[in-house]
């Protein structure tokens, strides 16, 4: 019975390293790519070596603005923000600074809860929040 479990035990590893490893091909080939694309696309693809540090560094730049926000806020406990995954990241063309792109869900001072769409530019180290940019009728920015 153990050598049942190890061998179920070692071609699990078998496979993960093939995975990682055709990952790691396609992301970086872009013959290996078109060929995942068009007729593997179920298959997920992940960049070993970009994918962690850019986790991270989203995380970090999400945190960055969750904090920024909430500390300008008027009614910070009421906050709610769009979960990391709805956030958009990327980079502005005319600053070229990073930014990121979400929501958040607060009340007003009146009680009410309301959708706020915001920017977050982020400072030279591309992690601290230099300014947002609130979208709807009254625009403003906060620094």
């Amino acid at each position: 019975m153990k050598r049942i479990g190890k061998r179920i035990g070692i071609g699990a590893m078998a496979v993960l390293v093939l995975y990682f490893g055709v990952a790691a091909v396609a992301s970086r080939n872009s013959l290996v790519g078109l060929f995942f694309n068009v007729y593997a696309p179920w298959i997920p693809l992940y960049d070993v070596i970009e994918g962690p540090r850019l986790a991270l560094n989203h995380r970090a730049q999400y945190n960055s603005a969750v904090q920024f926000i909430t500390g300008r806020m008027l009614t910070p406990s009421t906050a709610h923000f769009c979960a990391l995954s709805d956030a958009k990241f990327g980079t502005d063309d005319a600053s070229n600074s990073k930014v990121m792109i979400g929501w958040v869900d607060a009340q007003n001072g009146f009680g009410a809860m309301i959708r706020q769409h915001f920017e977050a530019f982020y400072g030279q180290d591309g992690m601290t929040v230099a300014e947002i940019h609130w979208a709807g009728e009254r625009a403003s920015a906060w620094r």
